[in-house]
C-alpha cells in the first residue's frame, strides 16, 4: 500500500471514529462512466441491499450519473433494472429520428430523396458540421419522463439521497459538479458522449461527457460529507491493435487513454473500489444485461466481510428505504404552459402545434407525442419539457432549441442502377434546404442529380397562414436523360432528352398524412438520337398542361418498408391553348400495402394508368419493365397508351445482429401480372405478362442495396443491382 492510500485510509478511519459518537458512518457511492458496461453498477446497489449496507450520498458520471441519478430519486433498485431491460437502447441511442409515418409529408419527401442520415448546415457563408451524430431527442425525452418524480426538486441535495452528477465543460475543458438545476438535463449532459451525441447547455456552459476530467469522482463524494467512499469502476480495459476495427472502436479506445489517468487517482482516494469482473463489452451493447447485473453483484460478495461493518439492523434499513423512496411528483393538471427556445423559428408556428393549454390533464404520452411532432419539423435538435410547481401551481416548460447549424441545410446521396443485360446508371444527389425564409415558414428546396441523367428542381413552397394547412409553390425543372426505345426485345432508338418547364402550384397539405396539389405547367421538350440508325423521328414540342396529384403516404420506410399504406395518383390535361403542340389527358395511380408480423412482411401493389380516350404523344406514354415492374425485362422496354400491373409478394428479414455496415438484411419473392396497350379496346387480360423475381435486400449505412433476379416468360430474365433506390414507390417523372 503508498502513501497516499495509507494516508487515505487513515484520514478515512478518524472520520469514521468521530461519526461514530454521532452515530454510523455516513456512506458514499462514485459510480463511473463505461457505457453499457454500467449496468453493473445496478447489480452493486442490489447486493448493497441485501447485505443492508445503506448510501448516504451518490455522485456519477454518465452511465453511472445515469443509474446513480435513478437511485437517488427513489426507485427501486428492481424498478431500476426494469427500465434497463425493457428500454430499446440501441434504437433510442443510434436511431434518433422520429418514426417515419409520424413526419410531415414534405420531410418524407426530402427524406426520399437523399440517403446519408448526415445533415450539413450553411450559414453567414461558411459550412457547420452538426454538434452530434446524434441530438438525444428520444433519450431527452425519456429521462423526462424518468425523472419527472422529483421535477419540484431543483436542489439536488433534497433527493431522497444527496445526488452529484459530473460533466465536462465544453469551452474551459474544466469539471463541472452539477447539484442543482434539471435533474434530466444534467444526468443527459453528464451523458454527452462527445462525436456522438450533441452537448447540452445549462447555466451558459456547454456540457461534454465528464469522463474526460473525473470519471470516477470520489472526491466528489467526498465534500458531499461522506465518511466511507465506495467506488465503482467498470471503465473499459484498453483494446489490442486487432480489435480497432472500427471508428466506433478508434474513438472508444482514444476516450479510454484519456480516462485512465484520473481514475487511478480517484481509487487511491476510495476506501473501497469495485471491480467488477465484466466480459468485453461494447461501450453501447447494451444486450444481455443480466451478466452485467450480476458481476456487480458477484464484485459486492466478494467483500462482503470488509462492507459488514457497514451493515445496520434490518429495521433500521427498512426505515431508511421507506424514506428514500418517498411519494413521487405525479400533477393531475397542468395550470401553465411555457414555451420557450425560438431566434429563427416564429413562436406562434409551434404554439399552433401545441394543443396543450391551461388546465388540460397532464398526460405524459400526450406531452411526448406533442414534442415528437415539433421535432419532426426538422427546425429542432431537440424538443423536450420540464416540470416546475410554482406557487403551488404546476408549470409545464416546453423547450424547443434550435438547430445550430441551421436554417440552412445540404444532404446528400447516390443512386446506382445496373442490369447484367442492360444498362447501368449512377447518380450524386444534392439536396438544398432554405428554410424559415420569413414569418409563415416559407421554404425554398432544390434537388439537384448529376450522373447518367442531370436534374435540377426548385421549389419555393409557402404556406398560406401558421397552421399551414394551404400553400402555393412555384417551381422550375431542368433535366437531361437518355431513353431507349425497344421493338421485339430489340433497342431501336436511343435518344438524349432534354426538358425545361416551369410550375405553379396550391395545395393542401394534409400533414404527416400527405398533400393534395393542382397546378399549371409551361415548358418545352427536346430529343437528339444517339444512335446513327434510328427508327424513331427525333421531337421537339412544347408543353403546356393542368396538373393534379393526390399523395397518401404512412410506410415506416421508403426503401425496405414493413407495414403501412401508399397511394399516389396523378392527372395530366395537355392543352393547346395553355402552349402544348398536343393536347390529351392521361390518368395514373399506385398502392401499396405492407402487412408484418415480427420478421415476416407480405405485401399487395398495384399500378395503372390510361389515356382517357386521347392520344398520348410517345415521349408522354407509360412504361415498363425493369427490377421495379416486370423484372425480367430491361428497363423502359414496354410502352404504350395504357397499363395496368399487380404485384404480390413476400419479404424475411434475417435474424443478423447489425454491424458497423449495415442495419437490416432481407430475403424476398414476388409475383407480378401485368402489361401495356396502345390501344384501350386491346386491353385484355388474356395477354398479361408475368414475372416473378428473387432478391435480396440490404439495409446499409450508404443506403438501401437490392441484388436480385428477375423472369418473364422463358426469353425475359435479368440480374440487377441497385443503391440508393426506393422499392418501386414514388412518382414518375412528368415532362
Amino acid at each position: 500500500m503508498n502513501f497516499k492510500v495509507s494516508l487515505a485510509v487513515f484520514l478515512g478511519l478518524i472520520s469514521l471514529n468521530l461519526n461514530a459518537k454521532e452515530g454510523r458512518p455516513k456512506i458514499g457511492l462514485a459510480l463511473s462512466g463505461g457505457g453499457a458496461r454500467g449496468m453493473a453498477h445496478i447489480g452493486v446497489l442490489k447486493a448493497l441491499e441485501e447485505l443492508h449496507v445503506p448510501v448516504d450520498y451518490i455522485a456519477g458520471t454518465s452511465i453511472g450519473a445515469l443509474i446513480g441519478a435513478l437511485y437517488a430519486s427513489g426507485y427501486s433498485v428492481k424498478e431500476i433494472e426494469n427500465i434497463f431491460s425493457t428500454t430499446p437502447w440501441e434504437d433510442l441511442i443510434f436511431r434518433d429520428r422520429v418514426p417515419r409515418p409520424d413526419l410531415p409529408f414534405r420531410r418524407k419527401v426530402d427524406h426520399g430523396q437523399y440517403l446519408f442520415d448526415f445533415e450539413l448546415g450553411y450559414r453567414s457563408g461558411r459550412f457547420i458540421l452538426p454538434s452530434g451524430l446524434v441530438q438525444g431527442q428520444k433519450f431527452s425525452l425519456l429521462l423526462d419522463s424518468l425523472f419527472l418524480r422529483v421535477a419540484n426538486t431543483p436542489d439536488f441535495s433534497h433527493l431522497p439521497i444527496p445526488f452529484r452528477a459530473v460533466a465536462t465543460d465544453a469551452e474551459s475543458g474544466k469539471m463541472t459538479v452539477l447539484d442543482r438545476g434539471n435533474l434530466a438535463d444534467s444526468v443527459r449532459a453528464s451523458a454527452a458522449y462527445p462525436v456522438l451525441f450533441s452537448p447540452v447547455e445549462i447555466d451558459g456552459k456547454l456540457l461534454l461527457d465528464g469522463g474526460a476530467v473525473d470519471n470516477l469522482p470520489v472526491d466528489v463524494v467526498k465534500k458531499m460529507g461522506a465518511d466511507i467512499v465506495i467506488a465503482v469502476d467498470i471503465s473499459a480495459p484498453l483494446q489490442s491493435r486487432n480489435d480497432l476495427s472500427s471508428f466506433v472502436d478508434v474513438s472508444d479506445q482514444f476516450v479510454t487513454i484519456l480516462m485512465r489517468k484520473t481514475t487511478q487517482a480517484s481509487k487511491d482516494l476510495a476506501h473501497l473500489v469495485l471491480l467488477p469482473k465484466l466480459r468485453d463489452e461494447g461501450t453501447f451493447s447494451y444486450a444481455g444485461i443480466a451478466p452485467l447485473i450480476k458481476s456487480g453483484e458477484d464484485e459486492v460478495l466478494k467483500h462482503e466481510s470488509d462492507l459488514n461493518r457497514f451493515r445496520i439492523s434490518d429495521l433500521a434499513f427498512q426505515k431508511l428505504k421507506h424514506r428514500e423512496q418517498n411519494k413521487p411528483y405525479e400533477p393531475e393538471r397542468i395550470d401553465a404552459v411555457r414555451v420557450s427556445g425560438f431566434q429563427r423559428v416564429d413562436k406562434e408556428t409551434v404554439e399552433q402545434r401545441l394543443h396543450l393549454r391551461e388546465g388540460s390533464p397532464f398526460d405524459l404520452t400526450e406531452i411526448n407525442g406533442e414534442l415528437t411532432q415539433i421535432y419532426s419539423l426538422g427546425d429542432f435538435e431537440r424538443t423536450d419539457f420540464a416540470l416546475s410547481e410554482e406557487n403551488k401551481k404546476n408549470v409545464l416548460s416546453v423547450r424547443a432549441i434550435e438547430k445550430r447549424w441551421g436554417p440552412n441545410y445540404l444532404h446528400f446521396g447516390v443512386t446506382w442502377d445496373g442490369e447484367i443485360k442492360g444498362k447501368r446508371d449512377g447518380t450524386a444527389l444534392i439536396n438544398i434546404q432554405l428554410t424559415r425564409l420569413n414569418r409563415l415558414n416559407a421554404e425554398w428546396i432544390t434537388n439537384i442529380e448529376m450522373g447518367s441523367t442531370l436534374a435540377l428542381d426548385s421549389e419555393f413552397y409557402q404556406p398560406i397562414g401558421y397552421r399551414g394547412y394551404f400553400f402555393i409553390a412555384p417551381k422550375v425543372s431542368a433535366l437531361r436523360m437518355y431513353q431507349d426505345f425497344y421493338a421485339d426485345q430489340k433497342r431501336v432508338a436511343e435518344y438524349e432528352i432534354d426538358a425545361v418547364a416551369g410550375e405553379v402550384d396550391v395545395g393542401v397539405d394534409l400533414k404527416r398524412f400527405g398533400e393534395i396539389r393542382f397546378g399549371l405547367r409551361r415548358g418545352f421538350l427536346n430529343s437528339e438520337s444517339e444512335l446513327a440508325a434510328s427508327s424513331v423521328a427525333p421531337f421537339k414540342v412544347q408543353t403546356g398542361s393542368f396538373i393534379g396529384r393526390m399523395s397518401l403516404d404512412q410506410l415506416d420506410s421508403i426503401y425496405f418498408p414493413s407495414r403501412g399504406v401508399y397511394f399516389s395518383s396523378e392527372y395530366l390535361a395537355s392543352r393547346t391553348y395553355l402552349g402544348a403542340d398536343q393536347s390529351y389527358r392521361k390518368l395514373s395511380a399506385q398502392i401499396h400495402n405492407f402487412y408484418s408480423l415480427d420478421r415476416h412482411t407480405v405485401f399487395l401493389s398495384a399500378s395503372g394508368g390510361a389515356s382517357l380516350g386521347t392520344e398520348v404523344p410517345l415521349y408522354d406514354e407509360y412504361l415498363l419493365g425493369g427490377f421495379r415492374s416486370l423484372s425480367g425485362y430491361r428497363e423502359d422496354e414496354l410502352r404504350g397508351q395504357d397499363f395496368g400491373v399487380g404485384r404480390v409478394g413476400y419479404i424475411y428479414r434475417l435474424p443478423f445482429p447489425p454491424t458497423v455496415f449495415w442495419s437490416r438484411m432481407f430475403l424476398g419473392l414476388w409475383g407480378e401480372a401485368g402489361n401495356v396497350w396502345s390501344r384501350k379496346r386491346d386491353i385484355d387480360f388474356s395477354d398479361l405478362r408475368y414475372a416473378g423475381t428473387l432478391g435480396a435486400g440490404f439495409d446499409t449505412k450508404l443506403g438501401p442495396i437490392f441484388l436480385a433476379y428477375g423472369q418473364s416468360g422463358s426469353d425475359h430474365q435479368q440480374f440487377y443491382i441497385s443503391v440508393g433506390r426506393t422499392f418501386g414507390i414514388g412518382s414518375p417523372r412528368v415532362f
